[in-house]
């Protein structure tokens, strides 16, 4: 099966970095084709992000050519976290690792960016990641991705849903 590209959560939350194969992803957060909602939507939610969001649940879900063929729910630690502060600079950590990063929010998308690094040996390219917000509240927040690519005839679909509290 064809590795879908690396990201911000999958280079922090992977227990080993040297095995990016999507079974392992805990965080594999891409979104192809997010649009911002309506007007009434943008009722400046980044400072409803702002704070530190620890990660309750994770599932990821691949498909090929349209076919579900792997689910995987990731064991959660009390090191998976989110931090993301007032000045649009942020963090992700677990118990082996710490990536930084910038973001932004346009609508009900979240824009992440993060630059090239070397991180327990292994070298991640910079990236921009837009994530669909689904729920942002005081104590809630919920992240969906939708990532598709195309290989010699072959389509490949993750998806993930990510919930974070406060």
């Amino acid at each position: 099966m064809q590795n879908i590209r690396t990201n911000l959560f999958i280079t922090t939350f992977v227990q080993d970095p040297m095995t990016l194969a999507p079974k392992y992803f805990l965080l594999a957060l891409a979104v192809i084709g997010i649009t911002a909602c309506s007007k009434k939507n943008d009722t400046k939610p980044s400072s409803a992000i702002v704070g530190k969001w620890h990660l309750v649940a994770d599932t990821t879900k691949n498909y090929t050519n349209g076919s579900l063929t792997e689910t995987d729910v990731e064991p959660i630690t009390d090191a998976d976290y989110a931090q993301f502060n007032t000045d649009g600079s942020g963090v992700t950590a677990n118990s082996s690792s710490i990536t930084n990063f910038t973001y932004t929010i346009s609508g009900n998308t979240l824009i992440i960016k993060t630059a090239a690094q070397n991180q327990n040996g292994v070298h991640i390219d910079a990236l921009t990641e837009n994530y669909a917000i689904k729920k942002l509240s005081s104590s809630q927040l919920f992240l969906f991705s939708d990532d598709t690519e195309n290989d010699s005839g072959t389509t490949y679909r993750m998806t993930e849903a990510s919930y974070f509290t406060k």
